[in-house]
């Protein structure tokens, strides 16, 4: 993996994070509605009744639209309102594989540092909303120690050529 791999995967991880614990929601929503979405369309089906008109040919069979329609879809047929919603469904899943896949890297790599260069990675790599006036303020409150700049800078660039030799 590349260094700029690893480093947008970090900065994605927080919003990966919070997108999964919604997907994981929404997905099995999703399905349910699909589903009952389903049900109701075989239900309107087995409602409706052929019209008989007078003077036409009718069939010598006994037919049964409700089979026929369950058959319709048991062989792949989707109507474009449960096609689209089928379609959300997918797209949603593949997001949280992919998000999925970003949270299990970030979580391998940082597992395998030392917890001031967690700290530090997890406040001014993946929350990059910090500035370093902060981050100090954050870290002397923390630990109870007085870092400069400069050293909590040297601790990030040693944390991430860790992470980059994990992720080579």
């Amino acid at each position: 993996m590349t260094h700029e791999q690893v480093d947008a995967m970090l900065a994605e991880y927080r919003e990966s994070v919070g997108r999964c614990g919604y997907l994981e929601k929404r997905i099995p929503e999703l399905a349910a509605e699909i589903e009952q979405e389903k049900a109701r369309l075989i239900q309107e089906a087995a409602q409706e009744s052929p019209s008989m008109e007078p003077g036409m040919p009718h069939g010598s069979g006994v037919g049964n639209p409700v089979e026929k329609i369950v058959l319709r879809y048991a062989d792949g047929f989707l109507p474009d309102e449960i096609r689209g919603m089928d379609k959300e469904l997918r797209e949603l899943r593949d997001e949280y594989a992919r998000r999925q896949r970003v949270i299990q890297y970030v979580d391998a790599w940082l597992q395998g540092l030392n917890e001031r260069e967690k700290w530090i990675i997890i406040h001014k790599v993946v929350d990059v909303e910090y500035s370093w006036r902060e981050v100090i303020c954050m870290y002397r409150l923390q630990y109870g120690e007085e870092y400069s700049r400069d050293a909590l800078k040297r601790i990030k660039e040693r944390a991430l050529e860790k992470i980059y030799k994990f992720a080579a």
